[in-house]
């Protein structure tokens, strides 16, 4: 054997180890970071989750108030034949029609009134036409659930937006307007 020829592969070996403790204490660097940033994901994760829980608590203090509210103020959901029975007790429908005096949206109020008079919950319904609307009122009832009525006949009536109102309740269709629904919003 040469007498530099050993030297070589020490050298090669030498520089092998080398270069394996530089990739070690760059992948322990790379460790720690790493450590780092998910102590910092998982200390931002809880404080997350803190602030979701106190949500939680203030959504169910909150149901918990209405519900005190709604108690308090008396007013339930009736059943489907209590509403029934208020409409045909409840004197409103009778009232005539005074365009721009006293036209649907006091109707729809004063049946709202009367029957949270009587603790009924009811809500009054604003109906958007393409250039005009309407209102109605509605029931929450316990046994079939929303129930849309016209206050002026007293007649139970579907909402469905895209179609004429007057067509899909079996009223005549109104010859001033377009009576197609755009939208509506139901206010307790």
């Amino acid at each position: 054997m040469v007498k530099g020829q050993s030297f070589i592969p020490t050298v090669a070996i030498i520089l092998a180890i080398a270069a394996i403790g530089i990739l070690f204490v760059l992948a322990r660097s790379d460790l720690s970071a790493a450590t780092g940033e998910l102590s910092s994901t998982k200390a931002a994760l809880s404080s997350v989750q803190e602030e979701l829980s106190a949500t939680k608590d203030e959504l169910a203090a909150s149901k918990l108030a209405l519900a005190q509210a709604t108690t308090q103020v008396g007013y339930r959901d009736p059943t489907y034949m209590e509403v029934r029975q208020f409409l045909q007790d409840d004197q409103t429908d009778q009232n005539q029609y005074i365009k721009d005096v006293y036209d649907c949206h006091n109707f729809a109020a004063d049946v709202n009134l009367n029957a949270e008079a009587k603790g009924i919950r009811a809500a009054y319904v604003s109906i958007a036409f393409p250039d005009t609307g309407h209102a109605i009122v509605a029931f929450n009832t316990v046994d079939k659930g929303i129930l849309y009525i016209e206050p002026q006949h007293d007649d139970e009536v579907l909402l469905t937006i895209g179609e004429s109102y007057s067509n899909i309740n079996g009223y005549q269709e109104p010859t001033t307007y377009d009576d197609t629904i755009v939208s509506y919003t139901v206010i307790w």
